[in-house]
C-alpha cells in the first residue's frame, strides 16, 4: 500500500474510533502512569479541580450585593401593616393570613392542642423563635385585622426572621448556579430575577410557612450539588455531610409542607441517575461496593428524611398536652390524652328516650331540619319528594335535636327503665322540632344522584313506617352507643343505605347547608357519627361509673396514624369557588393573584408575580428547550464540536437538572383536585429562574455579539426593576389615592373588585329588603372586619335590624362567610 493509501487509511480509523461529543461524559477512572501517557482525569475530576476557582472575589461581592437588596426590599416597612394580615374573603381554606400561624404558635406555647392540614415543622420553627424572642403565647390572634400595637406578641421580629430565610433562598439558589460553573453574570441575573419579584417580597414579609419551606428546597438542590462535587472522593467527610444536608433539607421541607414531597421526588430522580451511572462497567465497581452507594444513600435520603418527620410529630405531641381548639377533630380516644378535655367525663351511655344531637365524626356540622322543603325540581332536572329538608347545618342550633325512640314502640317511652342502646338496634330519630322522624326513600339527593333523599316524615304513616327505621352499628368504644367516646353509622332496614353528610352545600334554597343522604356503600368515613350532646342531665349512678372507668391509652403511632389520616383527609376536601383560586396552567403568565390585605382606601397587598421577570424566566424555559432539542439533534447527526463537548454536555446535564426541578415542583399540581392559589407556583417560579440565568450563560458563551448580550441583560435588569417599583404600592400595602391603584391594576385585579363588589351585591340584595338599603361599600366593610357570626352582628347594630343568619349562608355566599 503507498504512503498516501497508508495515510488516508489511518485517518479514516482515527475518525471512527475518536469519541463523539455528544456521547455522556466517561466515568471517573483512575489508568496508570504509563511512559509516555498523561494520567487521564475524568470531567467529574476536572470539574472538582476547577471547583475552587468558581467562588471568585467578584461572585463574593455579587453574592453580598444580592443579599443586602433583597433584605432591603423585604425588611423595608416590615411593621406595616400593624394588625393581623387577612383577606378580605374569608372560606375554609384561606391560609394566606397570620391568624392561622401565628395562632398556631401561641396555641404551642400555651401547649394547647390545635388541628392545622400542614406538618408541624414549620410551625414548631415559629413557635421556637416565639419563644427566644419572649413571647409567651399571650396574643390571641383570633380575629382579622387584630392590632399588635400594644400586644405582647413580637411580630416585627418574628416576620424579620421570615424576611432572612427568604434572603436566604435566593442567596442559596444563587449559590447553586456558582458550584455549578456558570458565570457570576449568570447567577446574578438570577439573584435579581428572585430578589426583585413582588410575590416572593409579599410571601417572605409575613407569618407564613412558605418562607420556611421554600428555604429548605432551595438548600436540598444546593446541597444536592455540593455532594455529586464529591463524588471522587466516596464515604469521605464532605460526602457525608453533604449528603446528610441534602436528608435533611428534604426531610426539613416535607415536614413544613407536603408539597415538600415533590423535593424528594427531585433529589430521587437524581440519585436513581447518580446510581446508575456508577453502575457502570467502565468504572470496574465491585457489585459490593455498588452496595455500600445504594445503602449509604438510603440511609442519609430516605431513612433521615423520615426520622425528621416523624420527629416532628412527636415533639408537637410532646408540647401540645392540653385540651385546645383542635380537639373535635381527633377521635375520642386521642382527646382523652389531652389535660382538661372533658371527654373522658362526658362519654356516657346513650339510652332510648334520651335528645341528642348528632355530629358528623370528621367536622363540625350537625344533624339538622327546618320547615323547608326540597323544591319539586332540582337544578340538573332531578324530580324530588318535596318534603322536608335534612341538611347539616355548621354550627349549634336549636332544629339540631332528635329524640331517640326504639323501632317496636313510638308513643311510651320507659325512660326509668334506662334501657342502653347497643349495636345492631332498630331505632327512630324523632326531631323535636317538627315532630316528625327520620326517613329515607328511592328519590335522587339533590347533589348525588346514586344516593337516595333523606327526609322527615309523620311517625304515624304507617305506609312509610319500616324506611324511617335505622340500625345502629358502632364502630369504636365496644358495643354500646356512648356519648362523644363512639363513632357509628346508621344503617336505614330497608333500603341499607348509610346516612352520609356529603360535604357539598346545597343551593339557595338551602342556605348553603350542607346535603345529607342515604349512601349505598355505607363504607365511607363520612358516614360515621358521633353523640355530641345529651340534653338529659347524667344521674349519680352514671357520674361514678365514669368517674371509675379507666383512660384508654393511646401510642404515638396511633396519634401519628390519626392525625395524618385526618390532614390528608382535609386537604383533599379543601375545594370551594373562592374567588382568588387559579388553575395552574394561568401561573406562569400572571393572570390571578391573591389578595392578603386590604383597608378599604388606605392600602391594598396583593400577592402579584413581577410581570416582567415571570416573562422572562417563561421565556428562559422555552429558550433551553429548544436548546436541548437543538443539541440532542446535532449529537445524533454527529455534528458536535469537539472543543465545545465538555461545556455543552456539563450545561445539558445541569441546566436539565435544574429544568427538572421546575417541572416537578410545578405540574403535579395539574392532577389535584383541590383548591390551588398563584403561591404554590413560587418554588417552581425559583427553579425556572435559576433555568433563565443557565440558558442565558449559555447564549453568552456562544455569542460573538458580547454587545448585544449585555444590553439584553442590562434590559432585563431595568425593566424588572421598574416593574418591581410599579407595583410596589400594592407589594407594601401602602396608602395610594384610588385612581393610581387603578391605574396600577394587571390581569385579575379589575376582576377581583368585580368579584368582591358582585358577592357584596348579592349579600346585599338577599339579606336586606329595598325599605332598609345599605350601600354595597359599607357592608363589604363589614365583611372585611367581621368573620363568621360575627359580621352579623355588626349589620344588625348599625341598621338596628335582625338579620336572618341562615340566609348569610346562601351560594355563593359560602365562600364568604365561611
Amino acid at each position: 500500500m503507498s504512503p498516501r493509501g497508508a495515510t488516508a487509511m489511518t485517518m479514516i480509523r482515527k475518525r471512527h474510533t475518536e469519541p463523539s461529543s455528544i456521547t455522556a461524559a466517561p466515568a471517573p477512572t483512575i489508568e496508570p502512569n504509563v511512559k509516555g501517557r498523561a494520567l487521564s482525569v475524568s470531567p467529574v475530576r476536572k470539574t472538582v479541580m476547577k471547583n475552587n476557582n468558581y467562588w471568585t472575589l467578584t461572585a463574593t461581592r455579587s453574592l453580598l450585593l444580592i443579599c443586602v437588596v433583597s433584605f432591603f426590599l423585604r425588611f423595608a416597612l416590615v411593621n406595616e401593616p400593624t394588625e393581623v394580615v387577612y383577606s378580605p374573603v374569608k372560606c375554609i381554606d384561606f391560609r394566606f393570613d397570620e391568624v392561622h400561624f401565628g395562632g398556631f404558635a401561641s396555641n404551642y406555647l400555651r401547649r394547647e392542642y390545635f388541628f392545622d392540614v400542614h406538618p408541624p415543622l414549620g410551625k414548631l420553627i415559629i413557635a421556637g423563635m416565639g419563644y427566644l424572642f419572649g413571647y409567651d403565647g399571650g396574643f390571641t390572634f383570633a380575629s382579622i385585622g387584630q392590632s399588635y400595637i400594644n400586644s405582647s406578641a413580637p411580630y416585627v421580629s418574628l416576620r424579620t426572621f421570615m424576611v432572612v430565610l427568604g434572603v436566604g433562598s435566593i442567596a442559596l439558589s444563587y449559590a447553586t448556579l456558582i458550584e455549578m460553573g456558570f458565570s457570576v453574570v449568570s447567577a446574578t441575573l438570577v439573584g435579581g430575577l428572585l430578589a426583585f419579584d413582588n410575590a416572593l417580597v409579599v410571601q417572605s414579609r409575613f407569618i407564613l410557612l412558605d418562607s420556611i419551606m421554600m428555604f429548605f428546597i432551595s438548600a436540598a438542590v444546593y446541597a444536592w450539588i455540593k455532594f455529586r462535587q464529591q463524588r471522587d472522593r466516596p464515604f469521605k467527610t464532605m460526602w457525608w455531610l453533604w449528603l446528610a444536608l441534602a436528608g435533611l433539607s428534604i426531610g426539613g421541607a416535607t415536614s413544613v409542607k407536603m408539597v415538600g414531597l415533590f423535593t424528594v421526588g427531585l433529589i430521587g430522580v437524581a440519585t436513581v441517575v447518580d446510581l446508575w451511572e456508577l453502575a457502570d462497567w467502565k468504572r470496574r465497581h465491585s457489585d459490593k461496593l455498588l452496595a455500600r452507594h445504594f445503602v449509604y444513600r438510603a440511609v442519609a435520603l430516605i431513612l433521615l428524611p423520615v426520622i425528621m418527620y416523624l420527629s416532628s410529630y412527636y415533639m408537637h405531641f410532646a408540647v401540645l398536652t392540653r385540651t385546645g381548639p383542635g380537639d373535635s377533630f381527633m377521635s375520642s380516644d386521642f382527646q382523652t390524652t389531652l389535660q382538661g378535655n372533658q371527654m373522658h367525663e362526658k362519654s356516657r351511655d346513650v339510652y332510648y328516650g334520651n335528645t341528642i344531637r348528632l355530629k358528623s365524626r370528621l367536622e363540625e356540622i350537625y344533624l339538622h331540619s327546618h320547615l323547608h322543603n326540597y323544591p319539586r325540581q332540582h337544578e340538573d332536572g332531578k324530580i324530588s319528594s318535596e318534603g322536608q329538608q335534612v341538611t347539616g347545618y355548621p354550627g349549634k342550633d336549636k332544629n339540631n335535636m332528635w329524640k331517640v325512640l326504639p323501632a317496636s314502640n313510638l308513643t311510651k317511652i320507659a325512660l326509668d327503665q334506662k334501657i342502653p342502646i347497643r349495636t345492631g338496634d332498630a331505632i327512630r330519630l324523632l326531631h323535636v322540632g317538627t315532630g316528625k322522624v327520620l326517613f329515607t326513600h328511592d328519590v335522587a339527593s339533590p347533589l348525588t344522584r346514586t344516593n337516595m333523599e333523606v327526609t322527615v316524615v309523620d311517625p304515624k304513616d304507617s305506609d312509610k313506617a319500616e324506611a324511617s327505621v335505622w340500625i345502629v352499628d358502632v364502630k369504636t368504644g365496644g358495643d354500646s352507643l356512648k356519648a362523644h367516646s363512639c363513632q357509628f353509622r346508621l344503617m336505614n332496614k330497608v333500603h341499607n343505605v348509610a346516612l352520609t353528610n356529603h360535604q357539598q352545600p346545597l343551593p339557595k334554597w338551602g342556605f348553603g347547608q350542607r346535603e345529607v343522604n342515604g349512601d349505598k356503600r355505607g363504607a365511607d368515613e363520612n358516614s360515621k357519627w358521633i353523640v355530641w350532646d345529651i340534653d338529659e342531665d347524667a344521674d349519680e349512678a352514671d357520674k361514678v361509673a365514669l368517674a371509675m372507668k379507666p383512660k384508654p391509652k393511646v401510642s404515638f403511632w396511633q396519634k401519628f396514624t390519626e392525625l395524618q389520616r385526618a390532614q390528608i383527609r382535609h386537604n383533599a376536601a379543601l375545594i370551594d369557588n373562592h374567588p382568588f383560586k387559579s388553575d395552574p396552567i394561568s401561573w406562569p403568565f400572571v393572570l390571578r393573584g391573591v389578595s392578603y390585605w386590604d383597608k378599604n382606601k388606605m392600602g391594598r397587598i396583593y400577592l402579584l408575580g413581577n410581570p416582567i421577570a415571570w416573562y422572562v424566566c417563561l421565556f428562559g424555559i422555552a429558550a433551553f428547550c429548544t436548546v436541548a432539542l437543538r443539541e440532542l439533534f446535532r449529537a445524533r447527526r454527529n455534528r458536535t464540536n469537539p472543543d465545545e463537548s465538555h461545556f455543552e454536555s456539563r450545561f445539558t446535564y445541569r441546566a436539565g437538572y435544574l429544568l427538572l426541578a421546575w417541572s416537578i415542583h410545578y405540574f403535579p399540581f395539574f392532577t389535584m383536585a383541590r383548591t390551588l392559589y398563584l403561591h404554590h407556583y413560587l418554588p417552581a417560579y425559583t427553579m425556572s429562574a435559576m433555568v433563565t440565568g443557565a440558558i442565558y450563560d449559555y447564549g453568552l458563551r456562544r455569542t460573538r455579539n458580547k454587545v448585544f448580550a449585555h444590553t439584553l441583560l442590562a434590559g432585563i435588569a431595568i425593566t424588572t426593576v421598574a416593574a418591581f417599583f410599579y407595583f410596589a404600592p400594592i407589594t407594601y400595602g401602602t396608602q395610594i389615592a384610588t385612581s393610581a391603584l387603578d391605574a396600577k391594576k394587571w390581569g385579575i385585579l379589575k376582576g377581583y373588585d368585580q368579584t368582591v363588589n358582585l358577592i357584596l351585591s348579592q349579600c346585599h340584595e338577599r339579606i336586606f329588603s329595598p325599605t332598609n338599603p345599605v350601600s354595597v361599600a359599607q357592608l363589604g366593610l363589614y365583611l372585611i372586619r367581621g368573620e363568621n357570626v360575627a359580621v352579623v352582628g355588626l349589620i344588625e347594630e348599625q341598621l338596628d335590624a335582625k338579620v336572618d343568619y341562615e340566609s348569610l349562608c346562601a351560594e355563593p355566599l359560602m365562600a364568604v362567610i365561611h
